[in-house]
């Protein structure tokens, strides 16, 4: 839906799109006010990145390192959701966390809403983050379909 509405833009017919696709497009990461998880992994040789971001309101989407397009993914269960912003807030600590080590292939975990932003970094190997962030990380990650998934 999002690549009809540039090409449609680019092509000078945005005055077309429907109620429910503008409504779509409104609701991306970049413009949202609501809480927000993003969970990702990325370094290496190339130092690509790739980040799922879960909005409060079910939406999933997937943004790539240099790519300025978030790919929506679908809407997921607002049961589900409300277990992840959990768990991020209540057992992973996600606002009173302090950890920031990256390494040569990292994963991440960030919330973040309007300008408070959180984020715990570790390198794949490391075995001093805590539990409760690869525990999390893995849960998330087992939520993306493997065709979309990448990384």
């Amino acid at each position: 839906m999002q690549r009809l509405a540039l090409l449609m833009a680019a092509l000078g017919l945005g005055l077309l799109l429907t109620q429910s696709c503008t409504k779509r497009l409104a609701t991306r990461p970049d413009s949202y006010a609501g809480r927000q998880l993003l969970v990702g992994s990325g370094g290496g040789f190339t130092g690509f990145t790739t980040t799922y971001i879960l909005l409060d309101n079910g939406q999933l989407f997937r943004k790539q390192h240099r790519d300025a397009t978030y790919w929506p993914l679908g809407k997921q269960k607002r049961a589900l959701v409300r277990r992840f912003f959990t768990a991020a807030e209540d057992t992973c600590l996600i606002k009173t966390t302090r950890y920031d080590q990256p390494g040569n292939r990292s994963r991440f975990v960030g919330w973040q809403q309007g300008e408070q932003t959180y984020r715990v970094t570790w390198s794949v190997a490391d075995t001093a983050v805590p539990a409760a962030y690869p525990a999390f990380y893995n849960a998330f990650m087992a939520m993306i379909p493997d065709s979309v998934r990448l990384n």
